[in-house]
This record gives structure tokens, sequence and C-alpha cells, in this order.
């Protein structure tokens, strides 16, 4: 009879080459004004602080072999910051965006009486101290929020919801498809929690 011998070799993958960038920038924003965020592959981090400045870090991350092809394509992920008195809005713009192989992670700083709108496709969200109004949405990561006084809507599709010591003086709505959603701490007039195939867990809510 004939036989096969099958041998499978492990080789090493191709080593990834980091190449990171920072960005930095401060805006001024007015009494009640609007932060706005949209990503596209990253992490996002805000906090609300005295004070009207928004400070912006962000890290531009992009792991390629080849370090002149990772370099290459740092060069176009641009973040575009579009200042107004009452209204900061910043734009993360790739090529692609659906498949670039690219990333930026946010750490943003924003007086405490403002409203935050972030979305991201890929990435987790986590607000913290926000006292104005707050709207979260991504596909792929988790939202936090904690110490927010005015929540409005948190959304995701595969990630959890995590809400502690929160609350909103208008109907909240959060919802994932194949996440958890787990409240600690929440006053509020009406609240609906939608879930596909994940678990809802709430404690401490009025």
């Amino acid at each position: 009879p004939t036989m096969f011998v099958g041998i499978t070799l492990a080789l090493p993958a191709a080593a990834q080459n980091e190449i990171t960038d920072r960005f930095s920038k401060t805006a001024r924003l007015d009494q009640n004004g609007t932060f706005d965020l949209t990503n596209v592959i990253g992490d996002i981090v805000i906090a609300g602080t005295t004070g009207r400045e928004v400070t912006i870090e962000a890290v531009k991350r992009v792991q390629r072999p080849n370090p002149r092809a990772a370099r290459l394509l740092l060069g176009m992920i641009d973040i575009q910051v579009t200042e107004q008195a009452n209204r900061v809005e910043v734009r993360t713009i790739v090529p692609r965006p659906r498949n670039f192989p690219g990333s930026v992670d946010f750490t943003v700083m924003v007086p405490e009486d403002a409203s935050v709108i972030v979305k991201t496709i890929t990435g987790s969200i986590r607000a913290s101290n926000v006292k104005g109004e707050l709207r979260a949405d991504t596909v792929a990561g988790t939202i936090s929020a904690s110490g927010v006084r005015k929540l409005a809507a948190l959304k995701c599709v595969t990630g959890d919801v995590e809400i502690s010591d929160a609350g909103a003086d208008d109907p909240v709505t959060a919802s994932t498809v194949s996440g958890n959603l787990v409240v600690r701490g929440l006053r509020a007039r009406a609240v609906q929690l939608t879930s596909v195939s994940g678990n809802i867990h709430i404690e401490d809510a009025q």
C-alpha cells in the first residue's frame, strides 16, 4: 500500500516592525460645548477635568515586516482637528479604513461640563467624569462609562458595556449584540438595555 507522510514545518512568521508617531494638540472649549471624536482602529480614553482646555494625545501605530513600508503607511494616517468656540471635532483619516494595517490610540482630557460623542470601528472606549451628555459607539470593542452624569446612548456589536456610578435625566439606551451589559450604580428616569447573546447584570440602580 502507498503510504503518505505529512510533515508540518513551523516557520517563524515574518517579524513585525512597529513604527509609532505621537500627536499632541490643545484646544479650547466654551462652557457646555461638545467634543466629537471619530476614530477607525484604536482605543480611546476620555476624562473630564477642570478648566476649559481640551488636550488630545494620540499614538499612531503601524506594524509591518518592512520598516520602510510601515513608515510610509504611518504617514498616511491623518488626524484632523476642527475648532469652534462651542465644538471641537477630531477625525482620524486613513486610506481604505476597512483593512488599513494601522491604529491610533487616543487619550483626551475635556472640560467636565462638555458633551462627548465618540465613535470607532475597532477599539475600546473608556469615559470617566464626564458631566455633559455621553454618546459612544464601537463595532468591536468594550465601552466603559464611570462617573458620567448624563448618559445618552452606548452601542457596540462585539463587546461588553460597563456602566458604573452614572446618571441620566433622559432615557438611556445601552446595547450590544454578543457582549454582556453590566450596570453598577445608575440613577436614571428610564433605561433600555439590550443584548442578543450576552448577560445583563444590574445592581444598585434607581
